[in-house]
């Protein structure tokens, strides 16, 4: 196994967006606060999610799943064994390629959000230990497929 020792020195004249380096190489970009880490693309990726742009993004991985934050769009992706987009977050939007699915027993308390419209699957039941709180501005809708 092998480790990267992280060393700092000046390069004068670069911009960190077209900065190419060794691959695994880390970098710090004075304008924006910015940690980048080369990955092969000019620019390397933005590795802290402190800022940027472009087609950036903040991963967490582990082997062939791993959750995205790209700073292009501010969408955060799901990718589940190497399935790309198995969920999509955007602003006032959920895109999910797969199933949807509910647990058939709430037993911890479960809080809907402000000023929504929430949902789940029957048959639900709701253990000891459940509780599900509906704010007044919200609705909550169990589902009863035919």
């Amino acid at each position: 196994m092998a480790l990267y020792k992280i060393w700092a020195s000046r390069v004068n004249n670069a911009e960190a967006a077209e900065f190419e380096g060794d691959l695994g190489q880390i970098w710090y970009d004075e304008a924006t606060g910015n940690l980048r880490l080369y990955t092969g693309v000019p620019g390397g990726q933005i590795i802290n999610g402190s800022g940027g742009g472009g087609n950036a993004s903040l991963p967490l991985s582990n082997g062939t799943s791993n959750f995205n934050i790209a700073t292009a769009n501010g969408n955060a992706t799901i990718t589940v064994n190497g399935f790309s987009d198995t969920a999509v977050f955007g602003v006032n939007s959920l895109a999910i390629g797969g199933v949807f699915s509910t647990p058939k027993t709430i037993n911890s308390n479960v809080q809907v959000a402000e000023a929504v419209n929430a949902v789940a699957i029957s048959p639900l039941t709701v253990g000891e230990l459940g509780n599900i709180f509906v704010p007044d501005d919200s609705t909550f809708t169990i589902f009863t497929p035919a």
